[in-house]
Protein backbone atom coordinates (compact mmCIF):
# COMPACT_ATOMS: atom_id res chain seq x y z
CA UNK A 1 0.00 0.00 0.00
CA UNK A 2 2.75 2.14 0.73
CA UNK A 3 4.37 1.78 -2.50
CA UNK A 4 0.94 2.63 -4.35
CA UNK A 5 0.91 5.89 -2.51
CA UNK A 6 4.37 6.50 -3.47
CA UNK A 7 4.13 5.74 -7.41
CA UNK A 8 0.52 8.39 -6.83
CA UNK A 9 2.53 11.10 -5.41
CA UNK A 10 5.46 11.28 -7.45
CA UNK A 11 2.97 11.24 -10.08
CA UNK A 12 1.39 14.01 -9.28
CA UNK A 13 4.25 15.93 -8.50
CA UNK A 14 5.26 14.92 -12.37
CA UNK A 15 1.94 16.18 -13.88
CA UNK A 16 2.11 18.77 -11.96
CA UNK A 17 5.56 20.37 -13.06
CA UNK A 18 4.70 19.32 -16.65
CA UNK A 19 1.78 21.45 -16.34
CA UNK A 20 3.71 24.47 -15.21
CA UNK A 21 6.53 24.18 -17.17
CA UNK A 22 4.20 24.22 -20.21
CA UNK A 23 4.96 27.43 -20.99
CA UNK A 24 1.30 28.78 -20.36
CA UNK A 25 1.18 31.63 -18.65
CA UNK A 26 -1.74 32.67 -16.32
CA UNK A 27 -2.44 36.12 -16.60
CA UNK A 28 -3.63 38.02 -13.15
CA UNK A 29 -7.64 39.59 -13.51
CA UNK A 30 -6.25 43.34 -12.32
CA UNK A 31 -7.80 44.58 -9.03
CA UNK A 32 -9.63 47.82 -9.27
CA UNK A 33 -8.40 49.95 -7.07
CA UNK A 34 -10.06 53.28 -5.84
CA UNK A 35 -9.08 56.78 -5.94
CA UNK A 36 -6.23 57.01 -3.58
CA UNK A 37 -6.34 59.52 -0.76
CA UNK A 38 -3.70 61.78 0.56
CA UNK A 39 -2.00 60.80 3.38
CA UNK A 40 -1.25 64.60 4.67
CA UNK A 41 -3.41 67.38 3.82
CA UNK A 42 -3.72 71.32 4.79
CA UNK A 43 -6.51 71.99 7.56
CA UNK A 44 -7.70 75.43 8.34
CA UNK A 45 -6.04 75.91 11.92
CA UNK A 46 -9.01 78.19 13.10
CA UNK A 47 -11.22 75.45 13.09
CA UNK A 48 -9.45 73.18 15.44
CA UNK A 49 -9.74 72.40 19.03
CA UNK A 50 -6.96 70.76 20.06
CA UNK A 51 -7.48 68.14 22.90
CA UNK A 52 -4.36 66.31 23.50
CA UNK A 53 -1.23 66.60 21.71
CA UNK A 54 2.71 66.41 22.51
CA UNK A 55 6.16 68.35 21.93
CA UNK A 56 8.73 66.23 20.67
CA UNK A 57 12.80 66.49 20.70
CA UNK A 58 13.74 63.99 18.01
CA UNK A 59 17.82 63.91 17.85
CA UNK A 60 19.18 63.19 14.58
CA UNK A 61 22.99 63.16 13.12
CA UNK A 62 23.62 64.43 9.70
CA UNK A 63 27.29 63.90 10.18
CA UNK A 64 29.10 61.53 12.99
CA UNK A 65 32.78 61.11 14.08
CA UNK A 66 34.66 59.06 11.94
CA UNK A 67 37.80 57.76 13.96
CA UNK A 68 39.02 61.16 15.05
CA UNK A 69 37.21 64.78 15.76
CA UNK A 70 38.55 65.65 12.63
CA UNK A 71 36.77 63.79 10.22
CA UNK A 72 33.11 63.15 10.15
CA UNK A 73 31.00 60.43 8.32
CA UNK A 74 28.03 62.51 6.45
CA UNK A 75 24.14 60.41 6.96
CA UNK A 76 21.03 61.19 4.93
CA UNK A 77 18.17 61.33 7.58
CA UNK A 78 14.65 60.77 7.63
CA UNK A 79 12.15 62.04 9.66
CA UNK A 80 9.16 59.37 10.47
CA UNK A 81 5.83 60.58 11.66
CA UNK A 82 3.81 57.71 11.92
CA UNK A 83 -0.20 58.08 12.60
CA UNK A 84 -0.54 54.74 15.01
CA UNK A 85 -4.88 55.25 15.04
CA UNK A 86 -6.50 52.65 12.69
CA UNK A 87 -9.41 55.51 12.07
CA UNK A 88 -8.54 58.62 13.60
CA UNK A 89 -6.21 61.50 11.95
CA UNK A 90 -3.71 63.16 13.78
CA UNK A 91 -2.53 67.34 13.01
CA UNK A 92 1.60 68.05 12.91
CA UNK A 93 1.48 71.56 13.65
CA UNK A 94 5.01 71.44 13.21
CA UNK A 95 8.19 70.03 12.14
CA UNK A 96 11.48 72.23 13.19
CA UNK A 97 14.92 71.37 12.16
CA UNK A 98 18.14 72.45 14.16
CA UNK A 99 21.84 72.50 13.76
CA UNK A 100 24.39 71.58 16.23
CA UNK A 101 24.65 75.31 18.12
CA UNK A 102 20.60 75.04 18.24
CA UNK A 103 20.14 77.65 15.15
CA UNK A 104 16.62 76.51 13.16
CA UNK A 105 17.86 75.38 10.07
CA UNK A 106 14.21 74.48 8.34
CA UNK A 107 10.67 74.70 9.32
CA UNK A 108 8.90 72.51 7.58
CA UNK A 109 5.37 73.38 8.53
CA UNK A 110 3.43 76.56 7.93
CA UNK A 111 -0.09 75.29 8.59
CA UNK A 112 -1.04 72.51 10.70
CA UNK A 113 -1.10 69.57 8.45
CA UNK A 114 -3.96 66.66 8.99
CA UNK A 115 -2.13 62.89 8.93
CA UNK A 116 -4.80 60.02 7.93
CA UNK A 117 -5.29 57.07 9.92
CA UNK A 118 -2.13 54.69 9.98
CA UNK A 119 -0.48 56.84 7.19
CA UNK A 120 3.38 57.58 7.59
CA UNK A 121 5.01 61.35 6.68
CA UNK A 122 8.68 61.93 6.36
CA UNK A 123 10.81 64.65 6.22
CA UNK A 124 14.24 63.90 4.38
CA UNK A 125 17.71 65.38 5.09
CA UNK A 126 20.12 64.55 2.11
CA UNK A 127 23.25 63.21 2.72
CA UNK A 128 24.75 66.10 1.40
CA UNK A 129 23.32 68.57 3.42
CA UNK A 130 25.59 68.80 6.39
CA UNK A 131 24.03 71.92 7.69
CA UNK A 132 22.88 70.34 11.33
CA UNK A 133 25.86 68.69 12.02
CA UNK A 134 26.74 66.37 14.41
CA UNK A 135 24.17 67.54 16.87
CA UNK A 136 21.16 68.02 14.69
CA UNK A 137 17.95 67.83 15.90
CA UNK A 138 13.95 68.41 15.07
CA UNK A 139 11.44 69.14 17.36
CA UNK A 140 7.30 68.42 16.34
CA UNK A 141 4.74 69.59 17.54
CA UNK A 142 1.50 67.15 16.93
CA UNK A 143 -2.23 67.03 17.88
CA UNK A 144 -5.68 65.83 18.21
CA UNK A 145 -9.21 67.25 18.22
CA UNK A 146 -10.22 63.82 19.93
CA UNK A 147 -8.49 61.17 22.24
CA UNK A 148 -5.86 59.20 19.91
CA UNK A 149 -3.11 56.82 20.29
CA UNK A 150 0.69 58.55 20.57
CA UNK A 151 2.29 58.33 16.56
CA UNK A 152 5.63 56.95 16.39
CA UNK A 153 7.78 59.29 15.41
CA UNK A 154 12.11 58.76 14.92
CA UNK A 155 14.35 59.90 13.26
CA UNK A 156 16.62 57.33 10.76
CA UNK A 157 19.91 57.88 10.07
CA UNK A 158 22.03 56.03 6.94
CA UNK A 159 25.31 56.28 4.43
CA UNK A 160 27.22 54.42 2.68
CA UNK A 161 30.21 54.90 0.97
CA UNK A 162 32.28 52.02 -1.08
CA UNK A 163 31.48 48.96 0.87
CA UNK A 164 30.67 50.34 4.20
CA UNK A 165 27.52 51.24 5.69
CA UNK A 166 25.99 52.42 8.50
CA UNK A 167 22.44 53.13 9.84
CA UNK A 168 20.61 53.56 12.98
CA UNK A 169 17.50 55.30 14.43
CA UNK A 170 16.85 57.54 17.01
CA UNK A 171 13.31 57.72 18.80
CA UNK A 172 11.60 60.70 19.93
CA UNK A 173 11.81 62.11 23.25
CA UNK A 174 8.52 63.70 24.47
CA UNK A 175 9.24 67.53 25.69
CA UNK A 176 5.32 68.41 26.71
CA UNK A 177 2.17 67.37 26.62
CA UNK A 178 -1.56 68.56 26.80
Amino acid sequence: MGIKISIILLASIVFIMLVGCSGTSVVPTPVQESQPTRAVAPVASGDLRIVTGQRLYVPAYSSVYDASEDRTFEMAVTLSIRNTNLDKPILINSVQYFDTNGQLVTDYVESPLQLAPMATTDYVIAQADTQGGTGASFIVVWGAEEPVYEPVVEAIMISTSGTQGLSFLSPARVLEEK
